[in-house]
């Protein structure tokens, strides 16, 4: 131990003064919902015995911090750091952790904690927690947090419960790693749960950061994807990322040629649409699962053309942990990789009203280091 030095002796469990006092941190915030992302210094919790430490290297930007940040589901407190696509380095673990060392690569997804003691949390559905103690990774009234609410990625460092946390393989980079956490996981966990065959007919509605992974991912697992899009200027990306056939919605009746032709669709579209419209592709008794989540969390449905199409109509929200830290595995040992661009933190609001008039090609990344 005299030979190792203090740094190696303690190299285990990460620097003492964060085991026992809150964590400085800083990070872009909302004010409130109408104005801009300013950085803000704050702390977060002590490590705690079964908590590690993580030094943020990027954060994926999601449609889905907008929406919050603003308010479009509901009154928020601020200041607010959003973010739930992180990944960076373990920097400190508590006592109890055995899932993460020092040095390890990390990433958080959309939840940093719940109950643990429910039927849900204990099979892998902690999103679904049925205590209702799911602590989403900004913006959840948190006991242990000093700002009172959990705070997000868009800052320089995190505490977590390590079950929270997934590993994230050497054999990804964490830039490609972090839309994972989010996009990912909410597209692969219906795929999955559709269990489709190798040469259905997939279809996915909304080519963005979540439709583009939907559609890579559908494509890998063997099935026939079609792409619905309102922006023509994405058919040869789209085509790119495995598609068999993508078609511009910029009429009703561009549906028509496929009607009842779909055995399951997924939609990505994040603000009120024509529902009945896209789901008359799908063949009668097939499945339609909502992901995109629009501003007050409803959706407007005409349930006489729903009824027409007698289709399974469904909705989804992220995974489990162990569902995405397998997608996470998925992805790496497949050559996944979402589509980015890497930006620095001062161009973050540029980079959401980019995202709001669908400009992004395809995920805007946070390089922390510029915080």
């Amino acid at each position: 131990m005299v030979l190792a030095g203090p740094l190696q002796i303690f190299s285990q469990t990460g620097d003492k003064e964060h085991m026992s006092n809150n964590i400085k941190s800083k990070g872009y915030a909302g004010r409130d919902k109408a104005s801009k992302l300013a950085l803000w210094n704050f702390e977060r919790q002590a490590v705690g015995d079964n908590d590690i430490l993580i030094d943020i290297k990027f954060c994926g930007i999601c449609h889905s911090d907008i929406h919050q940040m603003k308010g479009d589901w509901g009154p928020q407190q601020y200041p607010q750091v959003p973010g739930h696509e992180i990944a960076g380095i373990v920097t400190a673990v508590g006592k109890n952790v055995t899932k993460f060392k020092v040095g390890d690569k990390a990433g958080i997804g959309c939840m940093v904690d719940s109950c643990m003691e429910c039927e849900s949390c204990k099979h892998g559905e902690e999103h679904h927690c049925d205590n209702n103690a799911t602590i989403f990774t900004y913006g959840t009234r948190e006991k242990t947090s000093p700002s009172g609410i959990s705070q997000g990625g868009y800052a320089n460092n995190i505490v977590v419960r390590e079950h929270f946390a997934i590993h994230i393989p050497d054999h990804i980079s964490l830039q490609q790693a972090a839309p994972l956490l989010c996009a990912g996981i909410t597209t692969y966990s219906p795929l999955m749960n559709a269990n489709f065959k190798r040469g259905d007919k997939v279809g996915v509605a909304g080519i963005g950061g979540l439709g583009h992974l939907a559609v890579k991912l559908a494509a890998s697992k063997g099935a026939d994807v079609y792409a619905f899009t309102t922006s023509a200027d994405k058919v040869k990306d789209i085509l790119a990322f495995g598609a068999k056939e993508v078609i511009i919605v910029d009429d009703m009746n561009k549906f028509k040629p496929y009607k009842g032709k779909l055995d399951y669709m997924i939609s990505t579209i994040p603000a009120q649409y024509d529902v009945a419209a896209y789901s008359s592709v799908v063949k009668r008794n097939g499945s339609y699962t909502q992901v995109g989540m629009p501003i007050g969390s409803e959706l407007t449905i005409n349930n006489l053309g729903l009824a027409f199409s007698r289709i399974n109509f469904n909705a989804s929200i992220i995974g489990g942990i162990p569902q995405t830290q397998e997608v996470m595995n998925y992805c790496a040992d497949n050559k996944i990789y979402p589509q980015i661009e890497i930006i620095k933190a001062e161009q973050v609001n540029e980079a959401w009203e980019k995202v709001v008039d669908k400009q992004a090609r395809y995920r805007y990344v946070i390089d922390a280091a510029t915080i």
